[in-house]
């Protein structure tokens, strides 16, 4: 999967980033979805396993987050697999679930739409400046302060 993902992201990521990010978050949140709705007993042992495995797929665009959120920007957490909950887990799974759903939201509804909406108002500040990508191209000034940056997507 970090195979795919890279090279989809390499041959068509400039300005969709985001939704392969998003891409990737879909087979966790529906393994987790499945986690829940699934009862546990020894005849679905192997569908929970099968499951289980699809899980981390969501790990394998963490370097395209990442480098999103660098190429954009010039803990601890608490035990929620509770023992007492074994074998089924539910407040893990229920986390986890909120999580992915949270993730996707967030990537989409803050990122992408943030970033598209600044772009657009940068560009209708900087419209008709000539050279406009090389201005502030060696300086020290954050995105905030570098009109001339435009956010990747």
């Amino acid at each position: 999967m970090v195979a795919i993902s890279i090279t989809l992201s390499t041959r068509w990521g400039e300005g969709k980033r985001i939704f392969f990010i998003i891409l990737c978050y879909i087979p966790g949140l529906v393994s987790t979805a499945m986690l829940f709705a699934l009862p546990f007993n020894a005849g679905t042992k192997t569908a929970h396993l099968g499951v289980i495995f699809n899980v981390p797929i969501v790990a394998s665009f963490a370097g395209i987050m990442y480098s999103l959120l660098a190429t954009n920007v010039a803990g601890y957490s608490n035990k929620v697999f509770l023992t007492r909950e074994a074998p089924y887990y539910h407040t893990g799974i229920t986390v986890c679930m909120a999580a992915f759903a949270a993730n996707m939201a967030t990537v989409f509804g803050l990122l992408y739409v943030l970033y598209a909406r600044e772009n657009k108002v940068r560009d209708v500040d900087l419209a008709g400046v000539e050279g406009k990508d090389l201005v502030n191209a060696f300086s020290y000034l954050t995105d905030q302060q570098n009109r001339t940056l435009r956010y990747k997507l």
